[in-house]
């Protein structure tokens, strides 16, 4: 199982920020492996230039992942969401 937070747009829009890492931190102490995405751009660019960004990034995202989206991350949430096979 691993889980991948994606943080909103500004003034939200880094990593770092906010309650992202503290989430991140309670999961993997709970034996889930977990990232946040950082996006820079993601309230500067389109949603299809930020799924570029994120397929870059090559994470792992399938049946056993928990998405986690903040503000603008939400899109991402659904976007995955949607394009994973049933």
């Amino acid at each position: 199982m691993n889980a991948i937070i994606f943080h909103g747009s500004a003034p939200h829009a880094t990593a770092s920020k906010f309650w992202y890492q503290n989430i991140a931190q309670s999961l993997t102490d709970n034996g889930i492996t977990t990232i946040v995405a950082d996006l820079p751009n993601l309230d500067r660019e389109s949603l299809e230039k930020t799924m570029i960004s994120i397929k870059a990034m090559k994470l792992v995202i399938d049946h056993n992942t928990i998405l986690i989206g903040h503000s603008a991350g939400k899109n991402i949430w659904v976007m995955h969401r949607c394009l994973l096979p049933k």
